[in-house]
């Protein structure tokens, strides 16, 4: 999946999207624009599978075998405050901060680390069914993706599945869905290999309700 490192540089953080739908209907999937309102440096030796603003500081998570870690960083610069290395058999992917802790996704291992959001101390190791991609969180609970068209809602004790969402585009499968990001109701999911972000509400399980409200974004 993720076996080559990209140097896109500078880190774009701060992006607005234009005209961004409450709801798009089944018969158009609407795409938008966006602009770019800030950029911010990026080192050009790491390969980000994971990343997340949380209390003013910047976690990373670095993918590649023998190179992977966590990190915490300020957003000006691109020397780590903390970090954590995984072992070298580990490829780290995507991270997100709940309730003070910070959850760690592998590759391929079927493994997952939570640490301490301030100290990065690791404090517990969970499992994973599959391939682990991009996390996200809605406050309450987990959305995983493992780069198919589904989006697993997972509970942040147990990390029992709770709920499916599946992810279509007039009835084809929107796979590759890889790193997430939970706004105000709504899931960013990028796609992997391509300059595109799909969108759309969380929550349903039902694939009809998800072909009906999910939105592209290039």
């Amino acid at each position: 999946m993720k076996n080559f490192l990209v140097k896109t540089l500078p880190l774009l953080i701060f992006l607005q999207v234009i005209l961004a739908p409450a709801s798009v209907s089944a018969a158009v999937i609407a795409k938008y624009g966006y602009r770019v309102v800030q950029s911010y440096p990026h080192s050009t030796e790491i390969f980000t599978q994971g990343l997340e603003f949380h209390e003013g500081a910047l976690y990373e998570s670095a993918g590649k075998r023998g190179q992977s870690m966590v990190l915490i960083r300020r957003l000006e610069s691109v020397t780590p405050i903390k970090s954590v290395p995984l072992e070298n058999h580990l490829f780290g992917e995507g991270i997100t901060v709940l309730n003070q802790r910070l959850y760690q996704l592998t590759w391929q291992a079927q493994l997952g680390f939570i640490y301490d959001a301030s100290s990065l101390a690791l404090t517990r190791e969970f499992r994973i069914r599959g391939e682990g991609w991009g996390i996200a969180n809605n406050g309450r609970q987990l959305i995983m993706s493992n780069g198919s068209n589904k989006l697993f809602v997972l509970d942040p004790t147990t990390f029992n599945v709770v709920n499916v969402i599946e992810v279509n585009h007039h009835d084809s499968p929107v796979n590759n869905l890889n790193e997430l990001e939970w706004v105000d109701g709504v899931i960013y999911a990028n796609i992997w290999r391509l300059d595109r972000i799909v969108i759309g509400p969380a929550g349903h399980a039902n694939a009809a309700c998800v072909r009906r409200s999910w939105a592209y974004y290039t």
